[in-house]
């Protein structure tokens, strides 16, 4: 004879504010549904296997039920009205041939060959960019990451003096004193280490609507890239 769930559990109480305890692991269930506790026993590490494997689930239930030709003897046995749906694989279908299109004469020398190729001998580089005359532009094409492929975003004022940006730290606004020595003092020990390139950001006072000052000759800009080219003829 089956385990009725009744017999695993003791109750507290009347009504809705009845507590139901697991009588192996004193937990305390709130819930008036049986089903509930069923799952509560399934899971109670204290209780004996015989007591966790007497509250199946629906869908074992169902699948023993119908395997070995026998009802449930339980209390909570499996509902006749559940349906229980046999999962088939699907057919398997063969791909349908492609059909052969004629082409007319003059198009007869453009078909698309099938036969192998010979791997390219080029590399990725050369192959995207070709064109790219710089070594620095052509490290950013490499699929690794390396010190050669960083670039050192800088800050350029028209001003004489070094200015520190707060919250950027140990970032300056480089002067232009002495044709920018301090900012070529600053990057000949990087490049030493491997720096090849470098972004210029212009810092300038007198901005207007239309960007005048992007290509103006007296732009800060303009006036670093002469000074690095004669100083640093490597840097990008």
């Amino acid at each position: 004879m089956g385990k009725h769930i009744d017999e695993e559990v003791n109750h507290d109480g009347k009504g809705p504010n009845r507590i139901t305890t697991c009588k192996h692991c004193g937990g305390k269930m709130s819930s008036q549904a049986k089903e509930r506790w069923r799952m509560h026993m399934r899971q109670c590490v204290s209780a004996p296997d015989d007591v966790r494997n007497a509250y199946p689930t629906l869908k074992r239930r169902t699948f023993h039920s119908s395997h070995d030709g026998t009802n449930a003897t339980d209390s909570h046995a499996v509902s006749p009205h559940v349906p229980f749906k046999k999962q088939t694989a699907p057919p398997i279908t063969q791909p349908r041939p492609t059909p052969s299109v004629a082409l007319p004469p003059q198009l007869a020398h453009k078909r698309p060959s099938h036969a192998p190729t010979a791997p390219s001998t080029t590399t990725t580089s050369t192959t995207l960019h070709s064109g790219l005359s710089h070594p620095a532009m052509r490290a950013w094409t490499e699929p690794t990451l390396h010190a050669s492929q960083l670039i050192y975003p800088l800050f350029i004022t028209g001003r004489p003096d070094d200015n520190p940006i707060r919250g950027l730290e140990p970032n300056v606004q480089w002067g232009n004193r002495d044709k920018y020595a301090s900012l070529v003092a600053h990057l000949e020990g990087l490049v030493a280490k491997g720096l090849s390139s470098v972004m210029l950001f212009g810092v300038v006072d007198n901005k207007d609507a239309s960007g005048c000052m992007a290509d103006d000759p007296s732009t800060p800009v303009i006036e670093v890239m002469a000074a690095l080219r004669a100083a640093l003829p490597s840097l990008l």
